[in-house]
């Protein structure tokens, strides 16, 4: 497993200046969804949690331009597959 780590949660900014959806936090997790300390997933892919408020079911969510596998948990949380990716900055946008 290559160990290099990348999606760093460093920054995280919402673009609905009406505040009826925003990410607050996105938390890196086991395949059971338990979270993990880490601070960032390996680039070998892993799993995050992304909370926040205003979600809908059916969003998509993407990574640097790609949609990713999600789930819908509620209108605060969505569970998401990261695939294997470069080291380096990761952009996340979620759309409902």
């Amino acid at each position: 497993m290559n160990s290099q780590k990348v999606l760093s949660t460093n920054t995280i900014k919402s673009f609905d200046k009406a505040n009826r959806v925003s990410i607050t936090s996105i938390t890196y997790t086991d395949s059971s969804y338990n979270d993990l300390d880490d601070t960032a997933v390996s680039s070998s892919g892993g799993n995050i949690k992304i909370r926040g408020y205003g979600f809908l079911p059916g969003a998509t969510i993407y990574l640097n331009g790609s949609v990713v596998s999600n789930t819908y948990i509620s209108s605060s949380e969505y569970r998401a597959v990261v695939p294997a990716i470069s080291a380096g900055t990761v952009n996340l946008m979620l759309f409902n």
